[in-house]
């Protein structure tokens, strides 16, 4: 039996091509087999129908006739179409069509095959359809004809078709094998969701992972300790130098708000006063490191010439000891060493009162020299800038001209009205007419003058005359004239 569909060779009687599954009528196979002459309908004129998709052999029966519904709707249209309406009697006119046991009063089991035209029905008349091409007649069941065909219901209380719950499902549409896989998923994350819930309440409930550290910051010490403690901590105290309230709690390690296992240890940090520390005696250094620790950084450092070690402390102020906060000025004295001032070049009285400012005493020397201007400092003994003790005796050199010295002295001897004993003899000066140096601690003199001497208690002179003569001086300043 030939396909009309697909061609494919089938047993005779077939109700079904075994290729595609296209009805067949058995008697478009007679009719072939009768008359070789008869033309074959077009393959394009047979109607085709895809098989629903049944679930099981109880809607086996309904997918079929489905089938037939829709190769009922044919393109010829002359064929005179009949409602059949389809009695219990039908289903023994049938007996080969499908073999299962169907429950009583089923509405299937009435439903025949409406593929086998060998069995007319038995409550509806045959019309008599017009010959197809060949002249043969189409017998009463012929696909070509449209059948009406009942509603059948697997359950008849659900109200729900066979066809609609078993029919084949569209290109693209979900055929419902995602819907489990679906409920899985949501299944699994409303698992983890709660999971996560049941995991925050049971933390915020501090059932594990350690207990809060409660909040003392601002307590006193003695508050702050027993709140941890009931907690269930261990607590350490630490003094902490601060500007707060002193006994106040300022921080806790580990910080309020943090968790920390049952018993472990909190450190409290305690408010303790800032008090100036003991610098005096101390060096510089260390005492500027001492008020930092404490807090104090505005320190101002005061040098004083003192006479103890270079950069010793000598006194702070504030004195050591004292409640103050962190912001208040300290002043700190350390000992500068005492220094010979740089006096070279001034005049020796401007140099003598620089040296005693200084805290020290003056000796002067001279240092004769002939071409320095007279009275100027040209060293000091120790240099410049040497550290020196206070109260110590400071050497000043100051420059001197010898032939000045000299004739300054030979003023002071030879004058208007003096006396001198110059050679030998005796003489009244008159007046001096000239002194002059001529080196070698040697100044030549001229004076006006007379000779006199004492004759039984009574002066005797001698004429006036010009008197030249020489002064002789030795290095302290001793001179004899002649």
């Amino acid at each position: 039996m030939i396909c009309p569909n697909c061609s494919n060779s089938n047993p005779d009687g077939a109700k079904f091509c075994n290729e595609c599954g296209m009805p067949l009528d058995p008697s478009k196979s007679r009719a072939a087999s009768s008359d070789p002459s008869d033309t074959a309908r077009p393959t394009s004129e047979v109607p085709t129908a895809s098989l629903p998709r049944v679930k099981s052999l109880r809607t086996a029966r309904h997918a079929a006739a489905t089938v037939a519904a829709s190769l009922a709707e044919d393109s010829i249209s002359e064929y005179p179409t009949e409602s059949i309406d389809y009695a219990p009697s039908h289903a023994a006119a049938f007996p080969d069509a499908f073999e299962y046991d169907l429950p009583e009063n089923d509405p299937l089991s009435y439903i025949p095959d409406p593929f086998d035209a060998s069995y007319p029905s038995s409550t509806a008349p045959t019309q008599e359809l017009p010959s197809s091409d060949s002249g043969s007649q189409r017998g009463g069941w012929n696909i070509d004809a449209t059948l009406q065909m009942p509603v059948v219901f697997d359950d008849p209380d659900s109200g729900v078709a066979d066809s609609e719950i078993y029919s084949a499902p569209e290109p693209g549409a979900d055929t419902g094998t995602s819907k489990p896989r679906r409920k899985g998923l949501m299944i699994l994350l409303a698992i983890i969701v709660l999971a996560g819930a049941i995991a925050g309440v049971t933390y915020f409930f501090e059932l594990w992972g350690g207990i809060r550290v409660p909040n003392v910051v601002g307590m006193n010490e003695s508050e702050a300790l027993n709140v941890l403690q009931e907690k269930g901590f261990s607590v350490r105290s630490m003094q902490v130098k601060s500007d707060d309230t002193e006994g106040k709690v300022i921080l806790s390690d580990p910080k309020s708000g943090d968790r920390a296992r049952k018993g472990g240890e909190v450190v409290i940090h305690v408010a303790t006063p800032r008090t100036i520390p003991d610098i005096v005696g101390k060096s510089e250094e260390e005492a500027k490191k001492l008020l930092s620790e404490s807090g104090y950084e505005n320190v101002t450092i005061q040098k004083v010439k003192s006479n103890d070690d270079e950069g010793k402390v000598l006194s702070v102020s504030p004195e050591a000891g004292t409640k103050v906060k962190g912001a208040t000025p300290v002043t700190v004295t350390v000992a500068e060493p005492y220094t010979v001032p740089n006096v070279v070049g001034m005049d020796e009285q401007s140099a003598i009162a620089a040296v005693q400012d200084a805290g020290y005493y003056v000796s002067i020397e001279y240092d004769y020299t002939e071409g320095a201007p007279e009275g100027q400092v040209v060293s000091t003994s120790p240099e410049a800038d040497s550290k020196y003790p206070s109260e110590s005796t400071v050497t000043i050199r100051v420059t001197k001209s010898r032939a000045h010295e000299l004739t300054d002295i030979m003023h002071g001897i030879l004058y208007d009205g003096a006396t001198a004993y110059i050679g030998g003899t005796s003489y009244y000066i008159h007046s001096v007419e000239s002194i002059e140096y001529v080196g070698d601690d040697v100044v030549n003199f001229s004076v006006v003058g007379q000779a006199y001497t004492v004759l039984d208690g009574e002066t005797v002179y001698g004429s006036t005359k010009t008197i030249t003569g020489s002064a002789h001086f030795d290095a302290s300043n001793n001179y004899t004239l002649n």
